[in-house]
């Protein structure tokens, strides 16, 4: 008669533990590629972050370059433009100094300039899906962004004007779990930050860095320019009598001439008279001929060597005392 032998209570507990251990393998392992996969995403995430923030400094450059060329003078007068406008550089006296290790930057994709980042600005997500320093829900990103201009190869002083400058943008974010043994990476992402300035529970971060040159345009252009006393008070334009003059040099009248922007390039200007009897001085100095009759109208003309922009001023002779 055959018999038949069942497990025992021993080989029971050895089989339920060598399936435990298989079972808590898998676990294992379906936990890491998770993780991983968590990573990866967060990191393709913040690469794309960091190169939209050098895609927005290079798109405040180029806007830059537009406003120098074809900004309307009459809504920019007494304006100076710059490729580097909103672009705060490191050692200069703009808004916001963005410092290599201390005080950051921000910008999203609506910005038209840099501001000071604080310790917990974290980017966020809108309705449309785009990232934004303002609008949608937060999320665990946090982008910095900083500008060092660079001394260009004829060594010229900084303060003299550059055409390069060089441009961080670094995104991070705080990673809640690690595996294969990395450790957090805080000290590569705020190298010599205090605790004030590092991004709060940062421990991973995507750095992309470029050089951006202004080599498009380095001549700022005039936009306008004005006929004004000594105390660079405009005078009224060409259809109203501005002045009495009378005659002889020792009546004679200055005039000077104010450029816009104040730091274009060609500053240089012309002055001319349409009645021979009123003289200009390529200084601007008046001088009416003792022969020009008494109430007799001049109209002087101010005409800039960049782009022939003018302004004009009409006197009137005055009979000498």
């Amino acid at each position: 008669m055959n018999k038949q032998k069942g497990f025992t209570i021993i080989e029971l507990a050895i089989s339920i533990f060598i399936l435990s251990i298989a079972v808590i393998g898998i676990f294992n392992a379906l936990s890491i590629v998770i993780i991983l996969t968590s990573d990866a995403s967060d990191r393709l995430t913040a690469t794309y972050l960091a190169q939209e923030g050098m895609e927005i400094v290079r798109n405040i450059r180029d806007t830059n370059w537009l406003n120098m060329d074809s900004a309307d003078a009459s809504n920019e007068l007494g304006s100076s433009y710059s490729w580097v406008d909103g672009l705060t550089l490191e050692g200069y006296n703009y808004p916001v100094d963005c410092k290599q290790d201390n005080v950051k930057c921000k910008a999203d994709y609506t910005s038209t300039k840099l501001s000071s980042a604080t310790r917990n600005d974290y980017l966020r997500l809108d309705t449309n899906g785009f990232y934004s320093e303002t609008v949608g829900t937060e999320t665990k990103f946090q982008r910095r962004i900083t500008v060092i201009p660079i001394q260009d190869v004829d060594n010229a002083p900084l303060s003299q004007g550059y055409h390069i400058i060089k441009v961080k943008s670094q995104v991070s974010w705080d990673r809640k779990s690690t595996v294969l043994s990395e450790g957090v990476l805080a000290n590569k992402c705020c190298p010599n930050d205090g605790p004030d300035y590092c991004p709060a529970g940062v421990s991973n971060c995507i750095i992309t860095e470029g050089t951006l040159y202004n080599w498009y345009n380095t001549k700022i252009f005039v936009k306008s320019v004005e006929i004004v006393d000594g105390f660079d008070v405009a005078y009224p334009g060409s259809t109203t009598v501005s002045e009495i003059i009378g005659k002889g040099t020792t009546s004679a009248k200055q005039f000077y001439s104010k450029i816009y922007p104040a730091n274009a390039t060609i500053k240089d200007v012309s002055w001319s008279s349409n009645n021979p009897e009123v003289t200009v001085s390529d200084q601007g100095l008046v001088t009416v001929s003792d022969e020009a009759p008494s109430g007799d109208y001049a109209e002087i003309t101010v005409t800039s060597a960049d782009r022939g922009d003018s302004d004009t001023i009409t006197i009137q002779v005055a009979s000498n005392p």
